[in-house]
C-alpha cells in the first residue's frame, strides 16, 4: 500500500486533522489534561507544523504528525530544538515501512523549515508504548534521556543522528 504525506495548509486540512487526531485521542494515551493535550495538538496547526498521512487507495487519514520549534522555558526562541507535539499511526500500519518513511520525510521538512535544528525533543509518560521505540532511539549517539519529577521522560534525539539512523532504514526500498 502507498500513502501520501500532506502538510496541513487548507482549512479540510486543519479540519481533518483536529478530527482524526480527536477521534483517536483514548489512543493518543497523552500524560497531560485534556485540555493541555488539545493545545498540544491544535498549536503547530498555526504555525503549519502539522502533517496528515493518508492511504493512497482509500484516501482514508492513518495517522498525523505535528511540531513546535523552540521550547516554553526559552520562549520559543531556541529555536534549532524541535519538540514533536503529536506522533501518531493507526495500530495496522505501524508496523510497516510507513513509520520509516513518515520519519524520513518528517526529518527533511524539519530540516527545510530550519536548517540550524541541532535536536528533536519527544516527551513521553513513563512505561508507555513508544518507550521501546525511545529507548532505542535514546541509544543514538549524543542522545540523552531524562526522568522528570512526575511521570514524564523528556528524549533529545540529535538532530544528525537521527538523520543517519533514518538513512539507516532505507524508506525508498
Amino acid at each position: 500500500m502507498h500513502y501520501i504525506h500532506r502538510p496541513c495548509e487548507l482549512e479540510m486540512d486543519h479540519s481533518a486533522y483536529m478530527k482524526f487526531l480527536l477521534s483517536n485521542y483514548d489512543q493518543l494515551r497523552s500524560p497531560y489534561s485534556f485540555p493541555m493535550t488539545l493545545s498540544f495538538i491544535a498549536s503547530p496547526l498555526i504555525l503549519g507544523q502539522a502533517w496528515l498521512i493518508f492511504s493512497e487507495e482509500e484516501y482514508e487519514c492513518v495517522g498525523a504528525f505535528s511540531v513546535v520549534f523552540g521550547t516554553g522555558e526559552r520562549n520559543y526562541e531556541d529555536r534549532e530544538i524541535c519538540q514533536l507535539s503529536v506522533a501518531y499511526l493507526q495500530p495496522e500500519v505501524r508496523r510497516t515501512p510507513l513509520f520509516a518513511r513518515t520519519m524520513h520525510l518528517l526529518l527533511q521538512r524539519l530540516e527545510h523549515l530550519n536548517p540550524e535544528i541541532k535536536e528533536l525533543h519527544v516527551w513521553t509518560a513513563r512505561n508507555s508504548d513508544e518507550q521501546r521505540l525511545l529507548t532505542k532511539l535514546s541509544r543514538l549517539d549524543g542522545a540523552t534521556r531524562r526522568a522528570t519529577d512526575g511521570d514524564l521522560e523528556l528524549y533529545a534525539l540529535p538532530f544528525h543522528s537521527l538523520k543517519m539512523y533514518s538513512q539507516s532504514l532505507n524508506p525508498d526500498r
